[in-house]
């Protein structure tokens, strides 16, 4: 049986009766319940696990913005136990397809990583079971990864960073759209504390776990492993600098009037209006309340005065058709340039196989060699001589093994990333086949078309002028 631990006592009955009815029905059906969650599209069959989503099989939470505003904190331990549950049964369960990687994503609230998911940042395909969720606390991130190795699953581990104004500034649009945002306190906490819990676990696994960052504060979606990655996490500071930086955030957009009083109340942790003034709230608003604060220097009224004359117009059929054709050409050459790069990835999966198939025989040729330099460890007395000599040497293979092993987690995260861009390759192919072929035949009827207009006009033309002029039209049609 399941248990749920309670939050602090809420003022609004409303909300006390949310909790209790949550935890009484995971308490008493969680089977149920995580066959709802199964059956919701985004969850992927239930390889997809995260607490948010797992929240949408609450009716009273779904029914509308106003409501997840409401009831988001009462039911956030119920779902979080949820979560728990199905993630330990699906990595111990025999996948259907023998998938035996476990993916974790992590960052702070608002960061974009389901964004980052949808323009294919990572390959979900390869993996077994997908976790997002917070591992800012060391220990229960570190039972979560022995239990996957436990079950002999491999692990990777994704952390997506971006600034936290950025990020905040994203939980003021969810919030607007969705009704679900997220307290300055609780992303000041996860990405204050994710840094050194990182690395923490990257000292704990960093032999068995691939360990990345992806910075989301430029467009390069490339992983970033090591130090580095680690080094990204740090960048923003510690809890309390993070805090500052978000208050200062949230003042400049309330001061602005470019957020609500409900968004501020979420985004300061206090507790939201009743539910029937959020749901007149978001009744008068139509989402275009959440809008980026103006600059100090602004040029709104720079484009008043503007205005279109006719002269702007001239040529611009001509123009049109002279930007028609060029994009008619790039397309032309997108189309070569992505079968090149069809071909071009193919090559490079090949060779990212053959150098895996090397590495793993290196990997296994050196742990033999290391287990024959453990079995020469020399006793107690000829330790006296030969026991610096035996411990530099088994460093050292010990250190040829990493290095092996790190050089493995590199191509593996290259060969993905290729693979990636093979299948996204070949369905730009299959989709712009057709278009292209439409588009081909239509130029040549448009040809043919043109060239029956001028075969017309020249036959008009012959026929003035042997109308104007008959002896040389009767030349003319013996000519012809």
């Amino acid at each position: 049986m399941l248990h749920v631990q309670r939050h602090a006592p809420f003022e609004d009955p409303d909300r006390t009766e949310m909790e209790n009815r949550a935890i009484h029905l995971v308490e008493t059906s969680a089977d149920v319940l995580i066959a709802k969650y199964k059956a919701l599209p985004d969850s992927m069959k239930g390889r997809y696990i995260n607490s948010d989503l797992f929240k949408e099989i609450f009716p009273e939470y779904a029914a509308s913005p106003a409501h997840r505003s409401v009831f988001n904190v009462p039911i956030h331990n119920s779902a979080a136990v949820l979560a728990n549950e199905l993630f330990h049964r699906m990595v111990a369960a025999q996948d259907p397809e023998n998938r035996d990687r476990i993916l974790f994503i992590t960052g702070i609230p608002g960061a974009g990583k389901s964004t980052a998911i949808q323009k294919n940042a990572i390959d979900l395909a390869d993996y077994k079971v997908i976790y997002e969720g917070q591992l800012s606390n060391f220990e229960q991130a570190k039972e979560k990864i022995k239990y996957c190795l436990s079950n002999k699953c491999s692990v990777d581990v994704f952390a997506f960073h971006r600034d936290p104004e950025g990020a905040l500034r994203n939980t003021f649009s969810r919030f607007t759209t969705l009704g679900r945002g997220a307290s300055i306190t609780a992303m000041s906490n996860i990405q204050g504390n994710l840094g050194g819990s990182f690395e923490k676990l990257h000292k704990e696994f960093y032999q068995s776990v691939t360990f990345c960052v992806i910075d989301l504060r430029s467009n390069n979606l490339n992983p970033i492993c090591g130090d580095s990655g680690i080094a990204i996490l740090k960048c923003e500071g510690d809890v309390d600098a993070i805090r500052k930086r978000l208050e200062c955030e949230l003042e400049r957009w309330r001061n602005a009037g470019r957020i609500n009083e409900a968004c501020y109340r979420e985004a300061a942790g206090r507790s939201p209006f009743s539910l029937a003034r959020l749901q007149e709230i978001y009744e008068q608003s139509s989402g275009g309340r959440c809008q980026a604060p103006r600059q100090s220097r602004s040029t709104d009224g720079a484009c008043e005065n503007l205005v279109v004359s006719d002269d702007a117009f001239a040529g611009f059929e001509e123009k049109a058709l002279e930007t028609k054709a060029e994009q008619q050409h790039l397309v032309d050459v997108s189309a070569v340039y992505d079968a090149q790069l069809k071909n071009f990835t193919q090559a490079k999966s090949e060779q990212a196989d053959r150098l895996v198939v090397n590495l793993e025989n290196k990997i296994a040729s050196q742990s033999q060699r290391l287990q024959a330099v453990a079995m020469t460890k020399p006793n107690a007395v000829s330790a006296l001589w030969r026991g610096s000599q035996w411990r530099e040497q088994y460093g050292q293979e010990q250190r040829r093994q990493h290095e092996l092993e790190t050089r493995l987690s590199r191509v593996k995260i290259l060969q993905a990333d290729t693979r990636r861009l093979e299948r996204m390759a070949e369905d730009k192919l299959r989709r712009e086949q057709k278009e292209l072929t439409a588009r081909r035949d239509a130029q040549l009827l448009e040809q043919r078309k043109r060239l029956f207009k001028e075969k017309e006009k020249y036959q008009s033309a012959t026929q003035d002028m042997a109308q104007k002029r008959p002896g040389r039209g009767r030349s003319l049609r013996r000519e012809q």
